[in-house]
């Protein structure tokens, strides 16, 4: 997480490089789009609402909640 780190505070916080996490963003965005399916998958309860969310922007199938062995196998 270095890279992404622009600095750490004297109090110990560490603030973020936005432009190179942009930068990120940006690159695996171009990965999802030459992509016909998706899955996301989010387990935790705190997880759903932006799994969901995500989900439906980019047009992906979701599994919010427990994902079972063989989904994508069976």
């Amino acid at each position: 997480m270095k890279e992404y780190i622009y600095k750490i505070r004297p109090d110990g916080l560490a603030v973020l490089n936005l432009k190179k996490i942009d930068e990120q963003i940006r690159v695996v965005a171009q990965f999802l789009a030459r992509l016909q399916k998706i899955l996301i998958v989010g387990r935790k309860s705190v997880a759903h609402t932006a799994v969901q969310k995500f989900a439906e922007v980019i047009g992906a199938e979701v599994v919010a909640g427990r994902f079972l062995p063989g989904t994508l196998t069976n």
